[in-house]
């Protein structure tokens, strides 16, 4: 069976719109076990359920004892 691992994002409400950011996804110091040589990273960033919801599941619990929160439905489109 396929391990994960807890992790965590945040989205953000713009105009009216909700979209995803990874800011641990996007961080550019180590992919892999290899340094990165590329300081800027948005591939998660402001993005909409057509690239977020491709690699983001979200459950709405922070831990297996805490409180469910519900969250937003994403705009169909990356932020422009």
């Amino acid at each position: 069976s396929e391990k994960t691992e807890a992790h965590m994002w945040n989205y953000v409400n713009l105009n009216n719109e909700w979209y995803g950011v990874d800011l641990t996804w996007d961080d550019p110091i180590i992919i892999g076990d290899v340094p990165s040589t590329n300081n800027i990273r948005q591939n998660y960033l402001l993005k909409g359920s057509n690239i977020f919801d491709t690699t983001h599941i979200p459950s709405g619990k922070i831990s297996k004892t805490g409180m469910l929160f519900t969250l937003p439905n994403l705009s169909n489109r990356n932020y422009k």
